[in-house]
Order: structure tokens, then C-alpha cells, then sequence
């Protein structure tokens, strides 16, 4: 769907990789916000590994608002492994 605005939050705490303890984000912290574009697929730039939830901050014109939050959990699989996320 175009148009549709999500936000990505952080689910939890969210500290450097490089176990210096320094926070990247809090709790339910707007991590990035992203837009559907005419074919409705968003892209975010790269994110730590961690776990985040996404939920619709704005329905296209035309179109009710949902609440729904989708946790997503990114993760090391390998240096070839592609992430990819449907709503």
C-alpha cells in the first residue's frame, strides 16, 4: 500500500556492539520512521542487531489507521544472508 508512514522502535535497551555500554536507544524509542513508496515497499537503512517493533504511525489517504505491532528480531545469520520483512 503507498503512502503508509511506520515507525520502527526499539523493543528494548539498545547498546553498541562493541561492549563500550553506550546507548544507542531506549526502550520504545523512535529508532527510524519510514514511507511506502508507489509500490508500497519502505526501505530503512541499516539497523543494530536487536529487537524492534513497527507499528503504522500513518494510513494513506483513503484509509483507517491500524494499531497493530509487529516485533521483528534482526539477527546474525551469516555475511550472506539477506533480511527481508513483509507486513
Amino acid at each position: 500500500m503507498p503512502n503508509a508512514q511506520y515507525a520502527i522502535l526499539a523493543k528494548e535497551v539498545s547498546l553498541a556492539p562493541d561492549n563500550s555500554g553506550t546507548l544507542l536507544y531506549k526502550k520504545n524509542q523512535l529508532v527510524k520512521s519510514i514511507k511506502t513508496d508507489k509500490n508500497g515497499m519502505a526501505h530503512s537503512n541499516l539497523l543494530p542487531l536487536g529487537n524492534y517493533m513497527v507499528k503504522e504511525q500513518q494510513a494513506p489517504e483513503g484509509f483507517m489507521q491500524t494499531n497493530e505491532v509487529h516485533d521483528v528480531s534482526l539477527q546474525y545469520g551469516s555475511q550472506e544472508v539477506p533480511i527481508v520483512f513483509a507486513l
